[in-house]
């Protein structure tokens, strides 16, 4: 079933949503690659550099969907 909305505010209101639905879906996403790294690091699969390296740059993406 498809959403119509009746007024322009249930419009915005409907699409703030949906965005939200996709930050948090990136969020969660982000959050399982950073669980997967600290397990490699800690099976010591990665080296400290590569960590903190990929940790960064995963982070600063979490960042930029606040």
């Amino acid at each position: 079933m498809t959403f119509v909305a009746s007024t322009i505010t249930e419009h915005i209101q409907h699409e703030a949503e949906k965005r939200g639905e996709k930050r948090g879906e990136k969020r969660g996403e982000i959050k399982g690659e950073i669980k997967t790294l600290e397990k490699l690091y800690r099976q010591k699969i990665l080296t400290r550099k590569q960590f903190d390296n990929r940790i960064k740059f995963l982070k600063n993406k979490i960042d930029a969907f606040s």
